[in-house]
């Protein structure tokens, strides 16, 4: 193999190589891909001084793409004079044997983006201002890299930032530089951050190319992997002031180049416009804990299609789910005031039957029954959608035909009580309740009503700013309303159309970050 006959050569010369500059001191190696291997190196000094420099040996000997590839690289960079790429400061040949091993000079970097893990909100906002700042200055220059990727995202001892390998790089033909062209054979950039359409060798190279890239890189950088198909993490739910960033990369990773940011100064206006003002509405952090809900309850659902639970356990978690979103979204509101102002916030979680929609407080009941607002409900199945569209996600839940309460020999579905002892309706009307012979004056937070229901039927369960909560639903959940218990299929077939006819009408705060 050509790195053995190179390893070798390195260690007959001691580690010290002649080149035309003077002699070169390999130390440590830096690193090694499939068609190179890097050393940090110190051109005629003593190597324990650490120079900064590094040595990029080409394993491949043979004059192929990898080698014309290679020497694109070298000279555009040299031609860019950008502080954000590397110091590329020679570029030569040695021969070993009859082999031709090409390398270049440059500074030491110790690392790249792939090694590295996001540690807060500012080492993201780091990495960002830096991804955009380059990539808009090698667009102005006419240059699209087309193989940005965390490989390629060196770091040097400082932290700081460069982005190399412009050996694909498609150059403008007015700027006379080197230009690889990638065979019919050779995919450009690689698999998880390059754009769909660079699979194809025939399109045209455009600025999008790149921005979906950076939208990868981004998302790469916080979890460790690129986003596939639809559903994804979000990177608020690791840092809950990136929430502006998750709209921003779905926007840069969209199928169609079209329905991505255009160039980075569109994606820059965006940001700079929205991100004052984001913080200000709650409607995102709710929206990514509804959806987290959905996805852990079922992980192998498929977005935009309905899936059916009626795993008990699962069922359960769905409502301990929502009782906590709806506990730390009160809670939150509850920060944002002081004194008489306090306790008197609302759900942003609404529950939706027939024609009315309110916001819900539910809680589980003794009997395994789970109480919203004053009507209780034993839920045996539920249907959920999420969407990769933030608003567009529902839960619907069906529920049984309940048993009567029994009070003083009659059946009733309408239940009162003071603590848990069952009182008539007048007496929890005067507040005056005569319970074990005593009267006792009732209390707001100790006296409640409770619902059973009389048939079954089925519950909407959304955020209120859901694209459910707009007159087009008011159809298919008078269906639903009228109906007491549906057929699998149709259910399911009745819910994608419900989904497909109302996931166009977005709530007004959603709209503003769309």
């Amino acid at each position: 193999m050509t790195l053995d006959i190179l390893r070798k050569y390195i260690k007959s010369k001691d580690c010290i190589i002649d080149i035309s500059l003077g002699k070169l001191c390999l130390g440590n190696q830096l690193g090694q891909g499939g068609n190179g291997i890097v050393y940090e190196c110190s051109l005629d000094f003593d190597f324990d001084k650490k120079e900064n420099l590094a040595i990029k040996f080409l394993l491949n000997t043979v004059e192929t793409s990898k080698y014309q590839r290679f020497l694109a690289d070298y000279f555009n960079v040299v031609s860019l004079k950008l502080n954000a790429v590397p110091n590329y400061y020679h570029y030569g040949i040695i021969e070993v044997d009859g082999h031709k091993f090409h390398y270049i000079l440059m500074d030491k970097y110790n690392s790249s983006l792939k090694r590295k893990i996001c540690s807060d909100e500012d080492d993201f906002v780091k990495l960002y201002k830096f991804l955009i700042e380059t990539i808009e200055k090698i667009h102005q220059a006419g240059i699209i890299h087309r193989d940005i990727k965390p490989e390629n995202i060196l770091i040097n001892g400082n932290g700081d930032y460069a982005l190399c390998d412009f050996g694909v790089a498609y150059f403008d033909a007015g700027l006379g530089l080197v230009k690889h062209d990638t065979s019919n054979g050779e995919r450009i950039a690689n698999r998880g951050f390059s754009a769909p359409e660079q699979s194809n060798s025939g399109t045209t190279a455009h600025a999008t190319m790149d921005i979906y890239a950076l939208g990868q890189v981004l998302y790469y950088f916080v979890y460790g992997d690129t986003i596939h198909g639809t559903s994804h993490k979000k990177l608020s739910e690791k840092f809950s002031d990136l929430s502006l960033y998750d709209v921003v990369i779905n926007k840069c990773i969209a199928q169609n180049p079209e329905d991505r940011f255009q160039s980075i100064g569109e994606l820059v206006a965006y940001v700079k416009s929205n991100q004052k003002k984001y913080p200000e509405y709650p409607f995102m952090w709710l929206l990514n804990k509804f959806d987290e809900l959905i996805r852990f309850t079922a992980p192998k659902l498929t977005q935009n299609r309905i899936y059916k639970v009626n795993d008990p356990k699962k069922i359960d978690n769905l409502i301990t789910g929502l009782i906590s979103i709806i506990n730390e979204d009160i809670d939150r509101q509850d920060r944002m005031y002081d004194g008489d102002y306090k306790h008197i916030s609302s759900s942003h979680i609404w529950f939706l039957e027939g024609y009315s929609n309110c916001d819900v407080i539910i809680k589980k009941l003794v009997c395994g029954r789970v109480c919203l607002n004053a009507s209780a409900y034993n839920f045996d199945e539920a249907y959920l959608l999420l969407s990769h569209n933030y608003d567009n996600s529902f839960i619907v839940f069906h529920y049984l035909q309940d048993e009567p309460f029994e009070y003083e020999g009659e059946a009733t579905y309408v239940g009162h009580f003071y603590n848990e002892h069952m009182i008539s309706y007048n007496e929890y009307e005067n507040g005056v309740a005569e319970i074990n012979g005593e009267m006792m004056s009732l209390n707001h937070e100790n006296s409640s009503r409770v619902v059973r229901q009389e048939k079954s039927g089925y519950i909407f369960i959304a955020t209120a700013y859901s694209s459910t909560q707009n007159p087009n639903s008011d159809p298919y959940l008078l269906k639903f309303d009228e109906s007491s218990k549906l057929p699998e299929a149709s259910i399911i077939e009745l819910l994608q159309e419900f989904f497909e006819n109302t996931r166009q009408f977005h709530h007004k705060d959603v709209l503003m970050v769309m």
